[in-house]
């Protein structure tokens, strides 16, 4: 079987397979109607941790087991494909038909995934990285997706680093001009035209590094956004600009202080 017909059967199977997990889920998340069932917080937690187990379970068989035969089918051998609740019963009928629908249901997810484990083993089938983290995060947004039916999410509110952030910058006044600047920034072409001589043009880079810089001090992780967004599109046009020492030695310190800022 030549390379292309291993990758071709490896998407064919897949998407069969994972949509029919996806189906699967979309039944469970039928269980939510509380006019028919009933369940406690502690069960919904339980099914849907074992849910997300299940998918990095098998997500291993692709990072850590697909070249070897032994050690792929002593994993695959030990697969889990049942789901049993740990968490207390309610003891009344609707907990008893969830609880029973509800297992069924998850142990057939275990079993398809397991399946899905098999297209993992390299001798047999192709695939990419960007193909596995595909499977995977959809597998993980689906389960996400059928959770908020069992809790809905009816508040919005920032995170706590978010909220630090703002009362640093509330407590730094000189941060005031600078916040507003970012709002307005533009990836910036800076070129010498007609109308601006060389030296206005490199006061002008100079002082737009320099705010980089200094949103980069506060080591936040919206504050490297903007820098990336601006600060990477933002192009020199012209020999003198592309040459000049102390625009590079800003454009150095930038570089590396986004560079150290994800090491």
């Amino acid at each position: 079987m030549t390379t292309v017909d291993k990758a071709n059967n490896f998407v064919i199977v897949v998407e069969r397979r994972m949509t029919q997990v996806y189906k699967t889920l979309s039944l469970i998340g039928n269980l939510s109607n509380k006019r028919y069932y009933e369940y406690s917080d502690e069960e919904v937690n339980e099914l849907f941790l074992k849910l997300l187990d299940k998918g990095n379970e098998i997500k291993k068989f692709f990072l850590e087991y697909s070249n070897s035969r032994t050690e792929f089918y002593e994993k695959k051998r030990n697969l889990s494909s049942s789901f049993h609740f740990l968490s207390p019963k309610l003891e009344n009928e609707k907990n008893d038909n969830f609880r029973e629908i509800a297992e069924s249901r998850v142990s057939k997810v275990f079993g398809t995934m397991n399946s899905i484990a098999n297209t993992a083993y390299k001798p047999n089938y192709d695939y990419t990285n960007q193909q596995v983290e595909e499977i995977f995060e959809g597998y993980k947004n689906k389960i996400v997706e059928i959770k908020g039916i069992y809790s809905p999410l009816e508040k919005f509110s920032f995170s706590t680093q978010s909220k630090i952030i703002i009362e640093k910058w509330d407590k730094m006044e000189f941060w005031n001009d600078t916040i507003q600047t970012v709002k307005e920034w533009r990836p910036v072409n800076y070129s010498v035209a007609e109308d601006e001589d060389f030296e206005a043009v490199k006061k002008k880079a100079i002082r737009n590094f320099q705010d980089y810089l200094k949103l980069l001090d506060e080591n936040t992780e919206e504050g490297y956004q903007e820098v990336i967004r601006l600060f990477t599109f933002s192009k020199f046009y012209g020999e003198e600009l592309c040459n000049d020492e102390e625009l590079n030695k800003l454009s150095r310190d930038i570089r590396g202080r986004l560079k150290k800022f994800r090491s």
